[in-house]
């Protein structure tokens, strides 16, 4: 028997909600041949200057590595081109290109299109927002904040035994 929605820890609901909404765009990227991490190197170029691969990785936070490949694919792809120094990899910026933008304004038109078919939430956005900057994640403040800490683990009477036999 299939669990009520209403009778899920709020959690799951997250979990599910992003877990759907991410299949959707996934299928709206492959209908424009670029994938969702493609993407969102677009829509960061496209919002201003010329980015250093480090910058890059640091708004996306994506390692170098997978960051080099994403690269690659959208230069061969004709979205993305660099300028700067070949030799010094520090100095060469990476920017979206006419065909980038050109597939960044179809996305955007297909998304408007999906919102004004399935509706806007506000008052859910404005929720999910204040609740992700609650944990620490806001982009802004990451800049400005000290890195979360994990909380250490509770010793239990179990472990306290456990220890005492083992060491």
């Amino acid at each position: 028997m299939i669990m009520d929605l209403a009778q899920w820890p709020t959690n799951r609901l997250l979990n599910t909600a992003a877990r759907l909404t991410e299949n959707t765009s996934t299928d709206l990227f492959r209908s424009l041949d670029i994938t969702p991490s493609g993407m969102a190197v677009l829509r960061v170029l496209s919002q201003g200057l010329a980015a250093s691969r480090s910058e890059l990785g640091q708004k996306l936070r994506v390692r170098p590595e997978t960051l080099a490949k994403l690269i690659e694919r959208l230069q061969h792809g004709g979205l993305i081109a660099q300028s700067g120094s070949v030799r010094d990899q520090g100095d060469v910026r990476l920017r979206i290109t006419q065909e980038g933008r050109k597939l960044l304004d179809r996305a955007d038109a297909i998304e408007e299109e999906q919102e004004r078919t399935l509706g806007s939430d506000e008052q859910l956005r404005a929720e999910l927002i204040s609740r992700i900057r609650a944990l620490g994640l806001d982009t802004e403040a990451d800049q400005k904040r000290t890195p979360l800490k994990l909380v250490p683990k509770i010793s239990t009477q179990e472990d306290t035994s456990r220890s005492s036999a083992t060491g």
